[in-house]
């Protein structure tokens, strides 16, 4: 044997044993990682979803996706869904129909899997965006004390826009406040109040906390309160409908002769509901049956919620 083999021979095998342990441990460990059973977690993880541009998505989302997950148990243990980031959903190319959850869009460390989501996905439902321009209209409640009457109530900004489904905003006639309270009021004032809630799905194009409400009050000759004039739902599409409530207070002014024969039962407050229209639907009442020189001064509440009867 030469020189050149006795030197790589002696390289093999110099310090042997430490070289067996070394290789030995390293096939126990990677025998023992194999081996190692492996373990399930279940946890939650959000979700947001972006929606096209140029509609607007009238189905729900969920909020969060139910994950399960399987790897080894050591790795699972140490797991924590609270580590995941947030699901982020694009429905910018998506068409309508059932959009399903893939696995991969769930991030998780190397050597974990995913076994389960739940729900499987959700239906995606678009409408068409429209964008509009509404009056504010102030939300009266209450009645002025006697001798008086609201002249005048106007908003500060007057109008405000709003971006929506086209359906729900061909339904608007103007953005309303919150009620602002006239009850025994004898003279103007001006207060800031919020708006109302927006219907669903529906945003102002630009944000607006509170607006400033004028409050005209003014003394009239003679006035009369007629308490719970009954409602009466118009409707010619054949449909049995109610309102609520059912019954308005309503301030009369005119002379003292005229109201003196009005009743309860000789005025009526009339809804004119659309044929076609979506319920529920807010209407203020149109009071008829009063004499010729008696004019309404106040309906309370100011509008009505028109409802299906049926139950």
């Amino acid at each position: 044997m030469d020189a050149k083999s006795s030197n790589v021979f002696g390289r093999i095998f110099h310090n042997l044993p430490l070289k067996l342990v070394s290789l030995a441990l390293a096939v126990l460990l990677f025998v023992l990682v194999r081996s190692e059973k492996s373990s399930i977690a279940h946890g939650m993880v959000p979700i947001s979803v972006l929606s096209a541009e140029d509609k607007i998505l009238v189905s729900t989302p969920p909020r969060v996706v139910y994950v399960s997950v399987r790897g080894p148990a050591s790795m699972v243990q140490r797991f924590r869904f609270e580590d995941i980031p947030q699901v982020t959903i694009d429905l910018g190319r998506v068409q309508p129909g059932f959009y399903r959850f893939r696995d991969n869009m769930v991030s998780l460390p190397a050597g974990l899997s995913v076994t389960e989501l739940r729900p499987a996905g959700f239906v995606v439902r678009y409408a068409e965006k429209a964008e509009r321009r509404l009056p504010i209209k102030p939300t009266l409640q209450g009645i002025t004390a006697t001798g008086y009457r609201v002249s005048s109530a106007n908003a500060n900004p007057r109008e405000v826009g709003v971006v929506g489904p086209r359906a729900q905003l061909d339904g608007l006639d103007a953005i309303r406040t919150t009620p602002i309270d006239v009850d025994g009021a004898k003279k103007s004032f001006v207060v800031r109040v919020k708006l109302s809630q927006l219907p669903a799905r529906t945003v102002l194009t630009r944000p607006v906390s509170t607006v400033e409400v004028a409050v005209e009050v003014k003394p009239v000759g003679h006035s009369v309160r007629l308490s719970g004039v009954r409602v009466v739902v118009q409707s010619s599409g054949g449909r049995t409908l109610r309102a609520v409530p059912d019954r308005v207070d309503v301030v009369v002014a005119g002379p003292q002769v005229a109201l003196g024969a009005l009743t309860v039962d000789s005025v009526t407050a009339s809804v004119i509901v659309p044929n076609r229209a979506r319920l529920p639907l807010v209407l203020e009442p149109v009071v008829s049956g009063l004499p010729q020189n008696v004019t309404v001064r106040k309906v309370a509440p100011t509008s009505v919620s028109v409802q299906s009867a049926r139950p």
